[in-house]
């Protein structure tokens, strides 16, 4: 369908949900340039809110508040939000009815996530969260002259059940946008995606980065000019980015290449300008970066705790989703004054834990094999699996240019990391296949220390 056909038809869409994406879009489009402080007061009001209204209508918070001895009016400043416990996985899990706000809030939808890690989760989101979200997603559009309702190709997840992919079919069709499944990346495949992409002309291409990367190879490999496609921007999210990921992209599509950073139970958390930095949207958010212990490869980053600013259906406060960031600087050439988040390094728990003590972030894994692409050594794909002896099997699916002795320098250069307690094998095959979402894992641990 035509973009303004699909937009008309998402403003519909969106009145039966009794979501006011568009009515927030507006909001911040304005916001989005206010000073730094009005945006931290507008973000505190917020939070204050939402602190008063759990603190009131749901069991968990009250709860949580008081084994603290603290209620909202002790919170004054951010500081002070130190006090209040971060939400984990396992609370969401266990006090899921608890978590509910007692009062009538509205309609709502569940987020689930896609428990790539193994454990999945659902939260509820009033419709005024999921409208917030939404319109920090298309306000980042926006900036690369990207509209509501434009036409979207997607390499994506796919659901294993026919229901579930009927719902997806049905949304793809509603929101404009067509899809490759992220689980099956044959050349006959991704073959076919480029024949429907063609005629159907997207303006911006979405997805996994490991699912991007592949198909940015595909027309590498076969010359064929990307460019042609005439897309505004490719935009990735859900797995760690690395840097060959961008240039494969970027040198196959020759149009930005920007990350998306959130999560299914708060959604947008960072969006990428046109000048490179990841804008934190505080109208929807509040982002707060704990310090961790100090580890290898790190460089002063923290885990993530987030709160949802318009989610009082179930709130969702301090959350620990799980990953390791870090802030960048104080000002951006793009003229807004949206905090910058520097870096998003991945899971906070994937460690690889020495004898000693030592805590090796596995981002060193990625930075390894950057270096090793860097050397004119092309590795298409790896994954680190630690298993229950302590073993550190590397499974590598080898690119054109492999060179096996900068491969076995750079292993060696792992172990005097790791030290003589860990053994590290490599092993070369064809394809490594995907979690049941889609998404890639780099590491996967099948062991942990003993706390």
């Amino acid at each position: 369908m035509n973009n303004r056909l699909s937009k008309l038809l998402y403003r519909s869409y969106g009145i039966i949900r009794g979501e006011p994406v568009l009515r927030c879009l507006k909001e911040l489009e304005r916001t989005q340039w206010l000073s730094r402080g009005e945006l931290e007061e507008l973000q505190w009001e917020r939070l204050k809110a939402v602190l008063e209204h759990a603190h009131q209508h749901v069991p968990f918070y009250r709860r949580r508040f008081e084994e603290a001895g603290l209620s909202p009016q002790d919170v004054n400043e951010p500081s002070d939000l130190a006090g209040v416990p971060p939400l984990t996985r396992d609370d969401i899990n266990i006090h899921f009815g608890e978590l509910s706000a007692s009062t009538s809030t509205g309609r709502f939808e569940k987020a689930t996530t896609s428990g790539s890690t193994g454990d999945p989760r659902t939260v509820l989101r009033g419709r005024l969260s999921t409208a917030y979200n939404r319109a920090a997603l298309y306000r980042g559009h926006r900036w690369f002259g990207v509209d509501v309702g434009e036409r979207e190709a997607r390499i994506w997840g796919v659901p294993l059940s026919a229901m579930g992919r009927y719902r997806e079919a049905l949304k793809d069709f509603l929101m404009n946008r067509r899809r490759l499944s992220a689980y099956s990346l044959s050349e006959e495949a991704m073959q076919g995606f480029l024949s429907r992409i063609r005629r159907f002309a997207p303006t911006h291409l979405y997805g996994y980065p490991t699912g991007l990367h592949e198909f940015a190879r595909f027309l590498l490999d076969r010359r064929i000019e990307g460019a042609a496609l005439g897309l505004k921007m490719v935009k990735i999210t859900s797995e760690t980015v690395y840097a060959h990921h961008r240039e494969t992209i970027h040198s196959a599509f020759g149009c930005p290449v920007i990350n998306e950073y959130g999560c299914a139970e708060t959604g947008i958390m960072g969006f990428q300008c046109p000048h490179g930095n990841l804008h934190v949207p505080v109208e929807c958010v509040f982002v707060e970066i704990e310090p961790l212990a100090e580890a290898v490869g790190l460089d002063g980053g923290g885990r993530v705790l987030v709160t949802d600013l318009h989610n009082y259906v179930m709130p969702i406060i301090r959350y620990d989703l799980g990953d390791v960031a870090s802030w960048g600087g104080e000002a951006c050439e793009c003229g807004r004054s949206l905090p910058i988040l520097g870096s998003v390094h991945g899971r906070s728990c994937d460690f690889i834990e020495t004898p000693d003590g030592t805590k090796v972030h596995t981002v060193m894994l990625g930075y390894t094999f950057t270096g090793l692409r860097a050397k004119g050594c092309e590795v298409k794909c790896f994954q680190a699996v630690l298993n229950a002896e302590r073993d550190i099997i590397i499974r590598v699916v080898k690119g054109r240019h492999f060179d096996q002795r900068e491969f076995l320098k750079a292993l060696e250069q792992l172990r005097s990391i790791l030290g003589p307690d860990f053994s590290i094998r490599h092993e070369y095959v064809n394809d490594i296949k995907r979690s049941s979402s889609g998404k890639f894992q780099y590491f996967i641990a099948e062991w942990q220390p003993r706390p």
